[in-house]
């Protein structure tokens, strides 16, 4: 009867998953937990709440669920490549490496594991490695907007450099990854008022994002507004 009870509960949320609700699913799967999992099903019951949660865009769960069951993301791409972002920004580099070597080579969302890597490369100052990552692929839409921007960053010419971040802008606006990335290139040619704008639209298109907002709060950090840093 236990273990019906659990399947009932389990079910019930993994269809309103897959019907697109993932809140309601999440609702379910936090306020029904059973006291004791059934022994057979725990892992799956941690895997739906994870994947409900990171659909939701409830990232802090999924930070707490990740942080206590560190194997989920060995087969939840999506979540493995938000919290290896996560960690790389927070210059967690032993952390976020292995999760790279796991996934670089079998996962779904190749071109973000390309910039992942790249990005490194540009924090780190190594601009030869992440230049030659980006400029032996192509990819589409928003991807492909996203690898040009990072080219420009990397491009020595002022007017090349503007060329390349107005045409790949322009392909992917409202995407919180490029509005970021154009934040960083404003930034890096000292247009730092504009850059500021970036990083808000990006908190702003995606507010449950905690990542947004700890990009935005270190720009204010590296601009001295520390009044803002502190509120952010």
């Amino acid at each position: 009867a236990q273990l019906r009870g659990f399947l009932a509960i389990y079910n019930e949320a993994e269809s309103k998953l897959r019907e697109g609700d993932a809140p309601g699913a999440l609702q379910i799967l936090n306020t029904r937990r059973p006291a004791q999992l059934p022994a057979e099903f725990p892992e799956d019951w941690n895997a739906l709440t994870l994947e409900a949660a990171l659909e939701a865009k409830r990232f802090a769960q999924v930070e707490r669920l990740v942080a206590s069951h560190r194997h989920l993301i060995d087969s939840n791409e999506a979540a493995a490549l938000w919290w290896a972002r996560t960690l790389m920004h927070r210059r967690e580099t032993t952390m976020w490496r292995p999760i790279l070597d796991h996934w670089v080579d079998q996962g779904d969302q190749a071109a973000q594991w390309v910039f992942l890597d790249a990005d490194a490369d540009l924090v780190e100052g190594r601009l030869d490695a992440a230049r030659e990552k980006l400029e032996g692929r192509r990819f589409d839409g928003v991807a492909e907007a996203q690898r040009r921007l990072r080219l420009a960053m990397l491009t020595a010419d002022p007017e090349t450099a503007w060329a390349e971040h107005s045409a790949a802008y322009a392909n992917a606006p409202n995407a919180p990854d490029t509005r970021l990335m154009a934040a960083t290139f404003l930034e890096s040619q000292g247009r730092t008022a504009l850059a500021r704008r970036e990083y808000v639209a990006a908190a702003l298109l995606e507010p449950e994002n905690p990542l947004n907002w700890e990009r935005l709060g270190a720009y204010y950090r590296r601009a001295n507004a520390l009044p803002q840093a502190i509120t952010t």
